[in-house]
């Protein structure tokens, strides 16, 4: 009888453990914010990068690549604006070495500070440079998102009797209020045209607006008048679009204070959003008189204070 034997050999299979070595090349990239987060220009994103980056680098929306870090997280600085039709952006940040590109991504809301210029003058009154050379520069400007031309009310589409000034402005001026009575040259409507030209949405925005700039020789800053210069100054009013119809208003249209401002409440009654800033906090040429705000007569002694409650939104400090 055989007898068949059935030998099991036990197989062993030494499995050696050795700590897990992290190649130069492996990085990471974590942004630790939660997604929907609303995030303001010039906060600090808490990221995390792991590994040796030669460069690293955020982006809004894959658009223009920015480098400005606090201890390796992103500092939010000038960012691309949001489009218009959109509420969320994407916020990238960037892990780069010689053979490996790591990143991270989280949706946002991104509440961007705007800057611009929103008081400057042309050859239509007392500037020394055309209304297109100066849009161009503003444009031309990546650190600007807005601007206003603020041309003098009482120059536009008038003489220029503003002392002191150099013969060939006043020379300039008489010109210009030539061309205007032959029908040639519409100032006003000129600097409308111009702000729709140069507005481009999403990308930089112009505003119409107009310098109200009385002095001691219009009529409410006479000597004789009830309150001589003390109810009138210069006052910058911005138009919320450029309205076909929206006007703009001089000294020698509204004597005072209570003047001015209830005709541009008048515009706002007329669905023409308007606001104002009162400049020159203290300012006098020569022996002209006075251009400073009186603060003090604004407050009490306006008699239509619900216009100026309505047109009255900020103050220039120049």
């Amino acid at each position: 009888m055989n007898k068949f034997f059935v030998y099991i050999t036990p197989v062993f299979i030494l499995i050696i453990s050795t700590p897990m070595v992290v190649s130069n090349d492996t990085l990471q990239v974590k942004i630790n914010i939660e997604e929907n987060s609303v995030v303001y220009e010039g906060d600090i994103i808490n990221c995390t990068i792991i590994g040796n980056p030669i460069e690293v680098y955020w982006t809004i929306d894959n658009q223009t690549p920015h480098y400005t870090f606090y201890n390796g997280n992103p500092v939010i600085f000038n960012p691309e604006p949001t489009p218009l039709d959109k509420t969320y952006v994407n916020l990238t940040v960037y892990a780069e070495n010689n053979n490996v590109v790591a990143s991270d991504t989280v949706k946002i809301i991104l509440k961007r500070i705007y800057f611009g210029d929103i008081h400057f003058h042309s050859t239509i009154s007392d500037g020394y440079n055309p209304i297109d050379a100066l849009y161009n520069n503003t444009f031309n400007d990546n650190y600007l998102d807005f601007a206003c031309l603020t041309d003098h009310a009482e120059i536009i589409n008038s003489l220029d009797f503003t002392p002191p000034q150099p013969f060939w402005m006043f020379t300039r001026s008489v010109i210009q209020f030539i061309l205007y009575k032959i029908g040639l040259r519409d100032e006003w409507s000129i600097i409308k045209e111009k702000a729709r030209e140069y507005y481009h949405p999403g990308r930089f925005t112009t505003l119409l607006g107009f310098e109200y700039s009385p002095g001691p020789w219009y009529p409410g800053g006479y000597p004789w008048s009830p309150n001589g210069h003390e109810d009138i100054s210069h006052i910058n009013f911005y138009y919320r679009d450029v309205y076909q119809d929206a006007k703009k208003y001089s000294g020698w249209d509204c004597h005072t204070f209570d003047d001015i401002l209830q005709a541009m409440a008048n515009e706002r009654e007329k669905g023409h959003l308007v606001v104002g800033f009162p400049h020159h906090p203290i300012m006098k040429i020569g022996n002209f008189g006075a251009y400073t705000v009186n603060w003090s007569f604004l407050h009490d002694r306006i008699e239509n204070k619900s216009a100026g409650d309505l047109v009255l939104r900020g103050v220039e400090a120049y």
